[in-house]
């Protein structure tokens, strides 16, 4: 039985029918069975970008592979994913260490039939740039969703874009930042969605990139020239933005509502991705 059962699609995925974006429930299935941290509509608006680029997409953030199938499932043929993801102390290193998350993370791929066409590098964008830059051609797409520290990766990958390349940028908003209680009365100070907002503008401003849409936290936009740019020049810049991180209002999360959800989540992880998926949107 190879159709979409009411929660999930069956065991057996070789069928192209059941696993083809063009099913409507395609890219509900693909959160939940990858356990997902955005909507639907951003992994579908994800691979409708990646159908129209003109090289090789590189990935930054590939927490449990969700938005790089989509990717991969998008993207021309004759084109391959580079996605990066440090593991340790992000979103993938819930999976387990670096062989146990890049073991899970690639049998994502493998369900879904994409594993031939993505190259997955354990490590910081920093570490692996080389071994993807090196000796290549231009690339077609990048996708950010790392730490908010999005100049790191313009510096490292922008200037090989090819004209038009689609640019998405996850976790972007200009809203304050949200704070978080933790143990021992200690307070966590998220500032990567303000981040993301101040660095998008700067290089929107600078006419580095423009904007096609924001869907929900997602920011979607493309490379309007075919050129390069010296990061050194916008340096003072750039610094002033994390300057401005210094002092923030602060938007706080209730301690006992991020217990509660903290521990659903350990304790009945299915049961959570369930409810994400019959909500049709993200518990936070």
């Amino acid at each position: 039985n190879n159709s979409f059962s009411r929660l999930g699609v069956s065991e057996s995925l070789s069928s192209p029918d059941c696993l083809h974006p063009s099913n409507p429930e395609y890219f509900q299935e693909l959160r939940y069975r990858t356990r997902g941290l955005l909507e639907p509509a951003i992994y579908r608006r994800v691979y409708e970008e990646a159908s129209s680029a003109q090289g090789d997409a590189i990935e930054v953030g590939t927490a449990f592979g969700s938005a790089t199938i989509a990717i991969a499932k998008g993207l021309p043929k004759s084109f391959r994913v580079h996605s990066i993801d440090k593991i340790s102390g992000g979103t993938a290193g819930s999976l387990g260490n670096t062989v146990v998350a890049t073991a899970k993370i690639r049998k994502n791929f493998r369900s879904f039939g994409v594993d031939k066409t993505i190259d997955f590098y354990p490590g910081s964008s920093d570490e692996v740039a080389a071994s993807i830059l090196g000796g290549r051609k231009k690339f077609g797409l990048l996708m950010l969703d790392a730490d908010g520290a999005i100049d790191r990766d313009f510096r490292l990958f922008y200037n090989s874009l090819t004209l038009n390349s689609p640019v998405i940028i996850d976790d972007y908003g200009p809203g304050p930042a949200v704070v978080r209680p933790k143990a021992n009365r200690l307070l966590r100070i998220d500032q990567k969605k303000r981040l993301a907002a101040l660095l998008v503008e700067l290089f929107e401003e600078k006419g580095l990139i423009q904007r096609r849409g924001v869907l929900k936290e997602t920011y979607f936009g493309f490379k309007p020239f075919d050129g390069v740019c010296d990061f050194n020049e916008i340096n003072d810049r750039i610094f002033s933005i994390y300057r401005e991180l210094v002092f923030s209002d602060g938007k706080k999360v209730s301690r006992i509502y991020m217990n509660v959800q903290r521990n659903f989540r350990r304790n009945a992880p299915k049961t959570y991705q369930r409810i994400k998926y019959i909500l049709g949107r993200g518990l936070p």
